[in-house]
């Protein structure tokens, strides 16, 4: 259980990258079931907000998993919208906190069981490596790039 609010960042950032990593590599579907006697209330409550819900219980009693075929991906970039002095005052970063936390539960029970990953927090990277490879090969991804070169998740396309 984290005890600070940044250990609570951070293991946020740890979720959201294995998460994008498995992304990455085309997996369908993420899996979660905790050593015994380790299930956390805390990485429980993050796995529901990234949309993992219990698995039917003659499986398992403690397991949770997500349907990543089709993710939602919310990016927190309020900050590069609001300037400064107001992108640093403190009740205007916990209003957006919150409210992009209550966007990510709304998510949630919109796709029950779909993946829903967010950035939250001051250090969290964008996620555009979370996109599956099959959403880069599509024309509209394609056409909205320059003719030279396309980038694409990271790789170059001629």
């Amino acid at each position: 259980m984290p005890s600070s609010p940044q250990q609570e960042e951070l293991g946020q950032l740890l979720l959201t990258e294995v998460l994008t990593l498995a992304l990455g590599r085309e997996y369908t579907y993420a899996l979660y079931e905790p050593l015994e006697g380790f299930a956390d209330a805390w990485i429980r409550q993050e796995l529901h907000l990234q949309g993992f819900l219990p698995v039917p219980e003659g499986v398992s009693r403690s397991a949770l998993a997500v349907d990543m075929r089709q993710p939602i991906i919310l990016s927190n970039n309020v900050g590069t919208t609001i300037k400064p002095p107001l992108s640093t005052a403190p009740m205007v970063v916990a209003a957006v906190a919150a409210a992009h936390r209550r966007l990510q539960e709304a998510m949630t029970k919109l796709q029950p069981g779909s993946l829903v990953l967010a950035e939250r927090g001051t250090n969290s990277p964008l996620i555009s490596s979370a996109r599956p490879p099959a959403f880069c090969r599509t024309k509209a991804a394609s056409s909205a790039l320059p003719r030279r070169e396309k980038r694409c998740c990271g790789s170059m396309q001629q």
